[in-house]
């Protein structure tokens, strides 16, 4: 699939048969949009505080899909090339929790308790140069927050950067979605990646996380 084709496929207008799972997020995006923009348009109502409040009115509606923000690998219902118009929409329903930060970090329940990474969000733009989506998607890259000192000794991850390599080390794949910085965001699920490789970029002291595309 094309990217042009992928932009367009937003979820409710996807081509493929309607599952129960599928029905029941766009139901639920549907309900937080009404929501939102009641609880908005009421006296002393804005934008900020009341997404916050739909939000976790959302996660009372639909505890199934709550669940989904601990879920490792796809998500049911949720498609390839589906689009996202918030961050807080792709949270509402389990696709990335996070709301600020580019990974969603989980403990991993085999037994060593150590935190792996769920999901990232790839940010594309000037403000994120080291930030590559390859052509085609089979490939990208996701710089970390975590900084190296001179000399790259003492390497300090940050507890994202230290899921991520969890994450590869064990072998789990990624959900990774997609958002162009530039204009109007979008947020566009890319589908399940693996991390290959993990390098520091020397400009600005930081990991390098280099992932490709494997089957959902």
């Amino acid at each position: 699939m094309s990217d042009s084709e992928k932009e367009k496929n937003a979820l409710g207008s996807n081509p493929i048969s309607e599952s129960a799972e599928r029905a029941t997020i766009k139901q639920a995006l549907n309900q937080f949009h009404k929501m939102l923009e009641d609880f908005v348009s009421a006296p002393g109502g804005s934008a900020c505080p009341q997404t916050m409040k739909a939000k976790t009115e959302m996660k009372k509606m639909y505890p199934d899909l709550k669940k989904n923000k601990n879920t490792i690998g796809s998500i049911k219902g949720i498609s390839v090339g589906d689009a996202f118009g918030s961050r807080t929409e792709t949270s509402v329903i389990g696709l990335h929790k996070e709301l600020i930060t580019d990974v969603n970090i989980v403990v991993h329940r085999g037994g060593d308790l150590d935190p792996i990474a769920t999901s990232v969000v790839l940010i594309l733009g000037s403000n994120y140069p080291g930030n590559e989506y390859k052509p085609g998607g089979c490939e990208l890259v996701y710089c970390g927050e975590g900084r190296v000192s001179d000399g790259h000794k003492d390497k300090k991850l940050s507890a994202e950067d230290t899921a991520l390599i969890n994450s590869k080390d064990r072998d789990i794949p990624i959900r990774a979605i997609r958002c162009d910085d530039t204009g109007y965001k979008r947020y566009i699920y890319e589908g399940l990646y693996k991390t290959v490789s993990v390098k520091v970029v020397k400009v600005n002291m930081i990991y390098a996380f280099c992932m490709k595309r494997v089957e959902e």
